[in-house]
């Protein structure tokens, strides 16, 4: 039975945004799961701006919230602090004061690590820096040893980990978070500021990393597109240069996007680190096509890398130290013999010219086993 208040509260509604006609419906018919999905679809949709979400709550979802999933509850709670409440503190207090005492939230696995990981993102906001650091090492160490959680869960807490590493450093965890959070989290979900926001970042922070090497895989997200633009095609550029470990392409970007890169501090300041890090990129492509010969000379690396004779060694040593390559020096002989190489992520073209590599060699093998097989039985036969 609706009671009166809801009643009015709802026909005032409608009057504002038709689609509450059919919320009011599915709350009377208390077909509590397509009323969680239509509030949900409602509270992230952009043409709200005319409902007050609060009020929403306060009015209308908290006389019936104990009938919804817990995890569809404080996902519609988090998602009406962000679009209500600007200000992160005031956000903080409003899922505190919804949240708080309700046993059947706590209850909930996967409701109370959501609400861990995003109640700490609001506290990150609000500068609370070593709140949500304990946050994040407490969800962390839970889901460790839990299974099959909503992917939801995982969003919100690699998320986390992406914006607290992206203020405290370094930027190879900030990296590796932002992957899994995109591996959590449909595209589609990102509006096209957050899209190019991310892709941006990410992009930076893989060229400063100082263990970041494989470019392949970043390249493969499709986040990474949205770089596909005037302004910021520079830095997809750059990242094809160190994925190719072209230096002459790496110089080319750096000075046609000069301006640019001076305006990003990370990239500018660390100019010199990544005509350095290019350097072993081009030492390791290197390694790739010699891996068959296995011995590289000095020669072909100052040709191919760019350094000088004297500055071999250390090139060499660096990428075994961040075992790049595995090894060892000749300096009689001036070479180098190589044992193995960081694999790499393969693109689409990559991966077709490899097939195309093993159809001969397919063939050659066929040949040999024919072979092998006539010869076998020829010499059955003398016998």
């Amino acid at each position: 039975m609706m009671s009166s208040s809801v009643e009015k509260y709802l026909s005032g509604l409608v009057k504002v945004e038709p689609r509450f006609e059919g919320i009011r419906e599915l709350y009377i018919g208390k077909k509590w799961h397509q009323l969680t999905e239509e509030l949900l679809s409602l509270i992230s949709s952009s043409d709200v701006s005319g409902v007050n979400l609060v009020e929403l709550y306060e009015s209308f979802i908290q006389e019936f919230e104990s009938n919804l999933n817990p995890l569809a509850l404080v996902r519609i709670l988090c998602g009406i602090a962000r679009r209500q409440l600007k200000d992160s503190n005031e956000a903080l207090k409003f899922i505190e004061r919804a949240t708080d005492a309700k046993v059947f939230i706590s209850a909930d696995e996967e409701a109370s690590l959501f609400l861990k990981s995003e109640t700490a993102r609001l506290k990150l906001e609000t500068g609370n820096i070593s709140g949500a650091k304990q946050s994040l090492e407490e969800v962390g160490v839970e889901l460790e040893s839990k299974q099959d959680l909503d992917t939801v869960v995982h969003s919100s807490y690699h998320r986390l980990c992406a914006e607290y590493y992206k203020i405290v450093g370094p930027a190879t965890k900030y990296y590796s978070s932002a992957l899994l959070f995109f591996q959590y989290t449909p595209l589609e979900s990102f509006t096209e500021e957050e899209r190019v926001r991310w892709a941006y970042d990410l992009a930076v922070a893989a060229l400063v990393a100082e263990t970041i090497f494989n470019f392949g895989e970043i390249l493969e997200y499709d986040i990474m597109q949205s770089l596909r633009n005037e302004k910021l095609q520079w830095l997809l550029d750059l990242l094809v240069a160190f994925k190719l470990g072209s230096i002459e392409k790496f110089t080319q970007v750096g000075d046609r996007a000069r301006s640019q890169i001076s305006q990003e501090l990370a990239l500018s300041s660390n100019w010199q680190f990544l005509e350095r890090k290019i350097r072993l990129r081009s030492l390791v492509e290197l390694a790739t096509k010699k891996l068959a010969e296995r011995v590289i000379t000095f020669d072909d690396i100052c040709q191919h890398c760019q350094v000088t004779n004297d500055q071999v060694e250390y090139l060499v040593m660096k990428a075994l130290s961040l075992q790049l390559l595995q090894g060892t020096i000749n300096e009689v002989e001036k070479t180098v013999t190589i044992s193995y190489v960081q694999p790499k992520t393969l693109d689409r073209n990559e991966v077709e010219l490899l097939y195309n590599r093993l159809i001969p060699w397919k063939t050659h093998v066929h040949q040999i086993a024919l072979s092998l097989e006539r010869s076998t039985e020829a010499s059955l036969a003398q016998n």
